[in-house]
């Protein structure tokens, strides 16, 4: 992430993406069980929407959660900009799948199974 910060913070897995002295886009997952977090939230600032933000940092997710071993659980709200068909659509892509009790759950992906 060109021109980027990283912040991450172990205690509530807080992960966030600094530019220019501003939270630019963040993060935050928390531990359920052993091997699962529970994705509370993506956030990416107004201004700097529609640049791939998003997408990078769900990137960087994807891959620590992959070497790490752990899946992640998120129940799709629409509280910002985006709708749930689209926010739905945006997860998919990221390997979140629906579940019988309503969540979305995305399992860990070993890198021999990564294209």
């Amino acid at each position: 992430m060109e021109n980027y910060n990283l912040m991450y913070r172990m205690g509530e897995h807080l992960i966030a993406v600094y530019r220019e002295g501003y939270m630019s886009a963040c993060a935050e997952l928390s531990f359920m069980e052993n091997d699962t977090l529970f994705f509370n939230r993506l956030y990416v600032h107004p201004k700097l929407r529609h640049r791939g933000i998003a997408k990078r940092l769900m990137n960087m997710i994807c891959d620590k959660v992959d070497v790490e071993q752990l899946n992640i659980v998120n129940y799709i709200n629409s509280y910002g900009d985006l709708d749930e068909k689209d926010l739905i659509a945006f997860y998919s892509k990221f390997g979140f799948v629906l579940t019988d009790n309503g969540s979305y759950i995305r399992s860990y992906v070993v890198s021999s199974e990564k294209k």
